[in-house]
């Protein structure tokens, strides 16, 4: 079973997804893809998309790119609980 920590942190992480897709006007999937894509060790990403609408949708993220603040307000729930352990 998952720590609580860790479930709170994911918890906060979607919420973070959420307010700066509403912010942006863009889905969570394109954030997250965006976000994805911003790092430097990530080469590749799987999607599922079961619509050819909805991948094209997800793909959206390919050309937003988030501010460094943006990027550390979607970290910030998963580091906040890294540094308890």
């Amino acid at each position: 079973m998952m720590a609580e920590s860790q479930e709170d942190a994911r918890i906060g992480t979607i919420r973070s997804l959420l307010e700066i897709a509403l912010e942006r006007n863009a889905t969570m999937a394109q954030v997250a893809i965006a976000w994805s894509l911003g790092k430097e060790r990530v080469r590749a990403l799987v999607i599922n998309a079961p619509a050819t609408d909805q991948l094209l949708n997800a793909l959206g993220g390919i050309d937003l790119v988030l501010t460094a603040a943006e990027i550390q307000y979607l970290e910030e729930p998963y580091n906040s609980q890294m540094l308890r352990h």
